[in-house]
Formats: C-alpha cells, structure tokens, sequence
C-alpha cells in the first residue's frame, strides 16, 4: 500500500465545509439518531475507500484515479468563494464569469458525487428491474439474465464514470451557467445549513407524467450554500423569466422565513447528515417531528408508478 493511500475518501470536500466551520470543527446533526455532535471537518461526509475502483486501477494504475481528481478542483474551491466573499462586501458587486464558471464545474461535480446520489441511483436501478420483471413474467418470458444485476455495485459503477467523463461532467456545468443565479444572504444572527448532499433541487411545475426536477427542467430551483453566511440559488431562466435583470447579483439580507425555506432543503435532500458552524439544530428536530421519515436514510426515493 502507498503511502499516499487516502483511506477516508470525501463526498463533500473539506474545503467545502470549512465554509461551515470554526476552525477545522463543525457541529453535526444524524437525523437517523436525533442527536448533534461537535468533530473536525474530516471525519464527516465520508467513507472508507468510497470512490476506489478495481476496473478504473486496471485502466490508469491507479485506484484512486477519481479521489486524486477530485483533489485538485477542492483545493481551489476555499480561495475562490473567499475572494467572492470578500467582493460581495462591495456595493456594486456582479457575480463574473470566472467564478461563475468555476462554481459551475464545482456543483455539477458535488452533484454527483455523494453517497445520497449514489442511494437515489440504486433505488432507481432497483425499481427498473422489478417494473421489467414484472413484464416478463405477465408476458410469460423467461427473466434474461441481464435482469439479476447488483443494483449497488451497477449504480457505484455509474458514478464512477461520471466522475471521470469529463464530457458528462461540463455538461451538466453548462446548464447550471444558463441559469439565473442569485446570492442569498443570511440576516445578523441567523446561518445558513448545509449537509451530506448539498446540492438541493426543488421542483416549480408538478402535477405532470415528468417529475420536472432535472437541472435542465423547467421550473427548477437550485440551493446550493456556500457559506453560514451565503447561498447560491439558481432558477430556470424560461419559468423564473422575472428575476433575468437579477441574475449574478446578491440579495439584501434574508428574513426568517426566507431562512427556514432555504434550511428545509438541506434537511429534506440530505442522506443522513446536517452540518452548521453554530449547535442549535432546533429548526432540523421541528422538521422531522412533523416529517418522521426523512429521518430514515432508506427512505423511498422512487416512485413506480
């Protein structure tokens, strides 16, 4: 084993976090335990090997080809949002293309990279199946084979070569760009949450045969934090044409029930985890008493019609 072997792999980067944290120490809340607890940046939003691959070593010698990758795009990440930071102090601030671009790249990455991505894509594998063995059995056919596959392993295959598609991975980066992008900022005592998915969706048109939460869909609405302080929210351009002479500008400071709207996301998209720089974690224990099952990180997260 080399002694750069990197044992505790990250699916949401420290230098992420750090945005949430004092220090190098984060406050965390596990939905599945009802319980809050203080740790270093980490020890948290990761898992032992979660992105080694034995098929990507026989490719490039190395099987920890995606974790290097993704190494050096999280270095990058903490100085930019801190110059952003710094400039949106200013009153004529713009959101520029450089940095606008950069975030781009870094979403669509953080987008696919996290162990509730990598669940969703299991439970929409195993869904699949069934629908097509449920086919071949009221049509009397024998189950092909190719229909006994490991969900799990089918699913970690798929993230794997997303991340290492360069292709798939700009493309996704393109379509959050085309978005109208506005910053949100937190009011004096109050923070904005983050978690183990931070990458949040919500869906405006419902009530259709398509479940219209795609990054490209219309309607859709992006809340990504960026800091205790700030979050990025991005709108389809078509659906929100209102809020154009908007895009790439920062709000004034949000009201509480701005807060608790944008907090929800986190809570709801979330697999297990909910960080904060601060302990109160009242609003996240109010949410589950009235939601119960987003507590439970084997939740549904497909419905087969």
């Amino acid at each position: 084993m080399s002694s750069d072997n990197v044992i505790n792999q990250h699916y949401v980067s420290q230098g992420y976090m750090r945005n949430f944290s004092e220090g190098d120490f984060i406050w965390a809340y596990d939905k599945l335990k009802r319980s809050k607890f203080r740790t270093n940046v980490r020890n948290v939003a990761a898992e032992r090997y979660f992105y080694n691959s034995e098929e990507l070593a026989r490719i490039t010698g190395d099987k920890q080809f995606i974790e290097k990758r993704l190494s050096k795009i999280e270095g990058k990440y903490k100085s930019v949002t801190d110059d952003l930071f710094e400039r949106l102090g200013t009153k004529s601030f713009v959101l520029d293309d450089e940095t606008r671009g950069f975030l781009s790249l870094f979403m669509a990455i953080q987008m696919c990279r996290t162990k509730e991505s990598l669940v969703s894509s299991v439970q929409l594998i195993e869904a699949t199946l069934e629908v097509m063995k449920k086919a071949c059995v009221k049509a009397s056919i024998l189950v092909p084979p190719e229909y006994e596959l490991n969900a799990e392993q089918s699913a970690r295959e798929s993230l794997q070569k997303t991340l290492v598609n360069a292709d798939e991975i700009q493309n996704y980066a393109q379509i959050l760009n085309t978005h109208i992008w506005i910053i949100m900022r937190a009011p004096p005592g109050e923070v904005f949450l983050t978690s183990d998915h931070p990458f949040a969706k919500r869906p405006h048109i419902v009530k259709t045969w398509r479940s219209m939460s795609g990054i490209a869909s219309k309607g859709i609405e992006i809340a990504f934090p960026l800091s205790s302080r700030y979050l990025l929210t991005l709108y389809d351009a078509e659906y929100f044409h209102r809020l154009i002479p908007r895009n790439g500008t920062a709000s004034s400071h949000l009201c509480h029930e701005n807060m608790i709207y944008y907090n929800q996301f986190q809570v709801k998209d979330s697999n297990r985890f909910i960080f904060s720089e601060v302990d109160d974690f009242s609003f996240v224990d109010f949410l589950l008493n009235d939601q119960p099952e987003l507590a439970n990180p084997n939740r549904n997260r497909v419905e087969v019609i």
